[in-house]
């Protein structure tokens, strides 16, 4: 007993003790010993990415018998992370072993995550493409990879990209998940080409990216990965607000026609004419919160019906601007379409759930700059539609200010303007109504 883990020997006794006298082990019965290896395996499953457990438990647990042995060893291997060469290499020797050996351990691990600084050679693509065809268990986004630096005053900017072995490059865009942690590169055409070679339309966080010297839009210096049709993107990109000086739209665009409209995990093609009002529109959006905003996130959703691109740019924390969504043509490259959508409102209990004056948030949004912006789009797009959660009698309050903020949509008669109403059932006293899905928008006429 001695060996067992406290945990594992308390609750397997008081649990047993209980409920013995009241159930047997007849067939169609439940054991205490089988309610309480359950009650492990669903606070592992749920509660494993708190960090309350780890690996070292379940594996301690597995001594209490071979029944939870056969259970719990198998979840000790569901979520691996590699933070060295030595300990990648161990791994996969481990995976290979028991391929050998016809235990499939790969078929129990769904998630792995690489940890390395990428300062020299990278270590993790020998790694993950020997270990690959043993993860048949891997979820499509369960692939992860930390580029985590030493903290420095100042850093020494280091090539990402460059640190790729050039032989493996076209196979390593696998990654559901990347992060960057105090990376410093030297330009940002090797961050585009970087993340061409490993994201696999997942979720790119480059909150604490840096760079010498980025070039600014108004500078028209763009990467020359812009070029490149085929390269592969990330699906939703957090970003730091100071590190803002470049538009984060390139990541996900290229102004080479694809022989196809191209959707799903490579970049979206945008008319070269189109690029630079889609920049400004950016530099517009990204600016508008101010000093408030911590980080900025943007996403891409592809229609269903594959006719409409949607770049959506929000801030992060505090929701304090609103939510832009830009509607892209896949097959021309035009922009057909921008929404602004005012929720922020709605994401905390302690504000009210209509939005009853625009002032004074966002402060830093300027209606005329934007504006200008989406009107520089021309005859390509219908126009633009700003969505608002409030109701009707706000919304005939608001129509005139909206109109005289936004003259150039106004004029061409280009201006939607929508009011939220509760569904059936609903209204604005009901919290629930805090949900988008219970909301139908109606077309306010000017």
């Amino acid at each position: 007993m001695s060996s067992r883990h406290p945990l594992a020997v308390s609750a397997c006794v008081s649990t047993t003790t209980e409920v013995q006298g009241s159930m047997d082990s007849s067939p169609g019965r439940v054991t205490a010993d089988a309610l309480v290896l359950d009650f492990i395996c669903d606070l592992w499953t749920g509660y494993n990415g708190d960090g309350l457990f780890h690996a070292g438990h379940l594996l301690a647990w597995s001594t209490v018998s071979r029944t939870w042995a056969a259970r719990l060893r198998p979840l000790s291997f569901a979520s691996v992370v590699l933070e060295s060469r030595a300990r990648g290499e161990s791994f996969l020797a481990l995976l290979e072993q028991s391929t050998a050996r016809g235990t499939a351990l790969g078929a129990h691990v769904q998630r792995v995550v690489f940890v390395d600084a990428l300062l020299g050679d990278a270590w993790f693509p020998a790694v993950l493409l020997a270990a690959r065809p043993h993860l048949r268990g891997c979820r499509p986004d369960g692939l992860g990879l930390a580029v985590g630096r030493p903290s420095q005053r100042k850093p020494k900017p280091t090539s990402l990209f460059a640190s790729l072995p050039a032989d493996s490059r076209d196979a390593l865009a696998q990654f559901g998940h990347i992060s960057m942690s105090r990376c410093c590169v030297p330009d940002f055409d090797d961050f585009v080409a970087f993340c061409g070679a490993v994201c696999d339309f997942g979720f790119l966080n480059c909150t604490s990216l840096s760079c010498v010297e980025w070039p600014c839009a108004e500078d028209d210096v763009r990467p020359l990965q812009l070029t490149s049709a085929d390269r592969p993107i990330p699906q939703e990109v957090h970003v730091q607000r100071t590190a803002i000086r470049w538009p984060f739209i390139w990541l996900f665009l290229t102004t080479a026609q694809p022989a196809a409209p191209r959707t799903g995990r490579h970049a979206r093609y945008i008319d070269v004419g189109e690029l630079g009002k889609l920049e400004d529109l950016a530099h517009c959006v990204l600016q508008s919160c101010g000093d408030k905003c911590q980080s900025h996130v943007l996403e891409l959703d592809d229609g269903t019906d594959e006719r409409t691109t949607t770049l959506r740019m929000r801030c992060d924390f505090p929701r304090s601007s609103p939510t832009v969504e830009v509607s892209l043509s896949p097959a021309t490259g035009f922009v057909t379409n921008v929404t602004l959508l005012f929720d922020h409102r709605m994401e905390s209990e302690q504000r009210p759930l209509l939005i009853t004056d625009l002032e004074p948030e966002p402060v830093h949004f300027s209606w005329e700059i934007f504006d200008e912006c989406a009107s520089a789009f021309g005859e390509s797009s219908m126009g633009l539609s700003v969505r608002l959660r409030t109701d009707l009698e706000h919304m005939r309050l608001f129509a005139q200010k909206l109109k005289s903020h936004l003259p150039c949509m106004t004029e061409t008669g280009k201006l939607r303007l929508f009011y939220a109403e509760p569904r059936e059932g609903f209204s604005w006293e009901d919290d629930m109504i805090r949900d988008l899905w219970l909301f139908e928008w109606k077309q306010f006429t000017l």
